[in-house]
């Protein structure tokens, strides 16, 4: 699990990276916990709205 943690944390942008250094402990929207799961999710979002849009191939 730390492994995926670090993961996750690796990805996110500096500034996110920086409050969640700030806030390991600290319960809140920027909890240690609550921080890199709403990122994780935000990336699935994007990635299914991106899918959703994206042109079909066409057949020949």
């Amino acid at each position: 699990m730390s492994g995926l943690v670090a993961t996750v944390a690796r990805a996110m942008p500096s500034s996110i990276r920086h409050e969640l250094d700030a806030s390991i402990g600290a319960p809140g929207p920027y909890d240690f916990t609550v921080l890199p799961v709403a990122f994780v999710r935000s990336r699935f979002q994007r990635a299914a709205r991106r899918q959703a849009t994206a042109p079909h191939p066409q057949r020949s």
